[in-house]
């Protein structure tokens, strides 16, 4: 009998919940954006679930709603990007990759700022290893003339005086960059 109440039940309950959960946090995707490759996204993983709660899969379809969630968690986020410039710390930094000894590729070392001041910590996928680490400061590659102009400007007074180098809107899941970039990152330097 207390199996049955201390456990067995909420298994079930739990178990029960899945299709609505699935829904809700599918809905809470479709009401953060109107981007179609996101609702597509969104749509396939709320299919998959509700297919894996048909076949009892309730593993999977917990990870559906998990999904989901963080899907919609990231759409709600906003933040710019800005160069780090604090005393001691670097503001960029080149490399020479692995592949081509004769090439350098140039990154600022940016953080994602929120409106309130917060740091975040994001997931940041590096092009050196492709691991991706969970960081407050990354590397973004820039072309040669973006790094000479913002180590130019901070040459000049020790301020970089347009620290802001992109934004993230609430409803898209990345960053809108107001520098020349590919996006791509590294995470350790």
């Amino acid at each position: 009998l207390g199996f049955q109440f201390l456990i067995r039940g909420p298994e079930l309950a739990a178990v029960a919940a899945l299709p609505k959960d699935i829904e809700g946090a599918y809905q809470g995707v479709v009401v953060s954006t109107q981007d179609p490759a996101i609702l597509s996204e969104a749509r396939t993983i709320h299919d998959n679930g509700e297919t894996a709660v048909e076949q009892h899969d309730y593993d999977a379809a917990k990870g559906a709603v998990t999904s989901l969630r963080s899907l919609g968690d990231r759409l709600q986020q906003t933040y710019e990007l800005r160069v780090v410039q604090r005393r001691g710390e670097r503001s960029g930094i080149w490399r020479v990759p692995a592949v081509n000894r004769r090439a350098r590729n140039y990154y600022l070392i940016v953080e994602a700022v929120t409106p309130d001041g917060n740091r975040l910590t994001l997931p940041i996928k590096s092009e050196e290893d492709g691991r991706t680490s969970l960081v407050q400061k990354w590397g973004l590659r820039v072309d040669e003339a973006t790094y000479n102009k913002v180590a130019a400007d901070k040459r000049d007074d020790g301020i970089i005086e347009n620290p802001v180098v992109g934004a993230k809107h609430r409803g898209e899941l990345d960053p809108e960059y107001t520098v020349a970039t590919t996006g791509a990152a590294i995470t350790k330097w």
